[in-house]
């Protein structure tokens, strides 16, 4: 039977940590929650083993990735529906979390909603990890008093989300391959083996077809001028990405 450590809270907010033996994870979950505490986290004791392993890369992070917002999302909305007051549960969040980023984030907000703002207007300054559509949907959680449901639905999305993104990617994966050992020896073709048939028919003075005239062309002014042009379509990709950092000009693009 595996072995899982834990993390939870009791109803005063004090965190305890240990392992036990489960079958599962969710196994795991009820045996907490009949001890009369809030789980936090359960994770199976090789996988803890390998986080400890990473510990020296996690600490240069300097940011987040999708499913660490994912796991604060949810460990807020388990604290909240507990009944925690969301200074409290911000707090142990903090306390429970051996990434400094997240510390330093969770920190942040707590300081926010310390000094009175709501947990929405908190959000607001940090966009690289919370976007428009999650701080709107916390915001309209604040109005109608739902704030616990609204973060445990906004914790699946974003997994839902993160997944389906991954799925994607491999399934691009193979077919990008593919294109860019495509575009590769199509490269070589042009740039090398054309110019010598080239050469080819200059030499016998014959006069080409259209079509073939056409196509030496182009591998002629590829080789020339081929450098130039990827480094023109290198800097209007960085050009546009750059722009769409401007919000007004994304409304302007869009509107087109």
């Amino acid at each position: 039977m595996p072995v899982f450590q834990y993390k939870a809270v009791n109803t005063q907010g004090e965190v305890k940590t240990g392992s036990m033996s489960a079958v599962s994870q969710q196994d795991v979950i009820g045996k907490i929650q009949q001890q009369g505490l809030i789980p936090i986290s359960a994770e199976a004791a090789t996988a803890s083993l390998v986080v400890k392993s990473k510990a020296p890369w996690r600490l240069r992070r300097h940011h987040l990735n999708t499913s660490e917002i994912a796991d604060f999302t949810r460990q807020l909305a388990i604290l909240v529906s507990a009944g925690l007051p969301l200074d409290r549960a911000l707090d142990i969040i903090r306390q429970v979390s051996s990434l400094p980023p997240m510390i330093e984030l969770v920190e942040g907000i707590q300081s926010a909603v310390r000094g009175g703002e709501p947990l929405s207007k908190a959000l607001t300054e940090y966009p690289k990890y919370f976007s428009d559509f999650y701080i709107n949907f916390i915001r309209s959680a604040e109005i109608s008093g739902n704030l616990a449901e609204s973060l445990e639905d906004l914790s699946r999305y974003i997994e839902k989300a993160h997944a389906l993104k991954n799925q994607l990617l491999s399934a691009m994966l193979y077919p990008a391959i593919l294109v860019g050992v495509t575009l590769l020896s199509l490269g070589i073709i042009v740039v090398y083996v054309l110019p010598e048939f080239s050469k080819l028919f200059e030499d016998m003075d014959a006069s080409l077809p259209a079509s073939t005239a056409f196509v030496l062309g182009t591998a002629n002014t590829a080789r020339d001028y081929g450098l130039f042009l990827i480094a023109a379509i290198v800097l209007l990709v960085l050009y546009v990405r750059h722009r769409k950092q401007d919000e007004a000009w994304r409304m302007r693009w869009d509107a087109r």
